[in-house]
């Protein structure tokens, strides 16, 4: 029964994406070998699949009512609405307490897939405004010009008149990169993605020091613009970049799947 137990919470992390590359090239080596551990994933799989048909498009409160509901009709359920949960009970596991634990499991990754995998979710998750470096050149200006006043507000996090004094500093000299970028966070910050893109994409192309800095803030902004297809195709390149944006890039990725 251990082994039984172990079995399933490998394969919930699997599920998750949340496995070590070792334990994923582990799983992915028994599925093909194993027909019993490929039948307990196959359950797993298709008792997520059959519940995000039943509850798509509801809000989470409605999505955990509707895994309440499942698991109190096992043998009314109707074929076109809901996988069989009865059959899936059939299959030879040791206990009714596998069968619990497996139950738990599938609505946990249920939950955990339909509540992250939401673009302002996931935003929020990953997004955080990019550290001020640049109080030392804040603190040596001869007098309190806009540049100088946007930093101390982007300091004391009040983005949006950071925003204004950037915008207002910046289009004087458009070529400090420096500063573009931290406008585009202050931007990202208020909501303004689409503002924050076409500054982090100067950044981003440039030979700046921030430019694999500028790329990640770029996705992230992508993210938040909702365009998906640019946002995975920049977090892919970033993936494989190794740096350090790489494992974060990498897991969004996962969860946008």
């Amino acid at each position: 029964m251990k082994n039984e137990f172990r079995d399933i919470e490998q394969l919930e992390r699997y599920q998750r994406g949340t496995c070590s590359q070792s334990e994923k090239e582990e799983v992915e080596q028994r599925l093909t070998k194993d027909k019993g551990f490929r039948g307990l994933h196959d359950d797993m799989e298709l008792m997520v699949q059959g519940l995000r048909r039943t509850s798509e498009g509801s809000s989470i409160e409605d999505k955990i009512e509707s895994l309440k509901a499942a698991f109190e009709v096992f043998d009314e359920v109707e074929e076109k609405e809901v996988i069989h949960l009865n059959s899936w009970f059939s299959r030879n596991r040791s206990t009714l307490s596998i069968a619990a634990t497996i139950s738990l499991l599938v609505a946990s990754i249920f939950i955990f897939r339909t509540s992250t995998t939401n673009p302002d979710n996931l935003f929020q998750n990953y997004f955080e405004p990019y550290e001020n470096l640049n109080s030392a050149l804040r603190d040596s200006q001869q007098e309190v010009d806009d540049l100088a006043l946007a930093y101390i507000a982007y300091e004391q996090e009040e983005y949006a008149e950071a925003a204004r004094l950037f915008e207002s500093a910046n289009s004087k000299n458009t070529e400090l990169l420096t500063h573009l970028f931290y406008q585009g966070n202050a931007y990202l910050a208020i909501g303004e993605a689409e503002k924050a893109i076409a500054l982090f994409q100067i950044v981003s192309e440039s030979s700046s020091i921030l430019q694999d800095t500028a790329k990640w803030y770029l996705a992230l902004s992508y993210l938040k613009a909702k365009d998906l297809q640019k946002c995975k195709e920049l977090l892919d390149n970033i993936s494989h970049a190794n740096n350090g944006f790489s494992k974060r890039a990498d897991d969004i990725l996962k969860q946008l799947k």
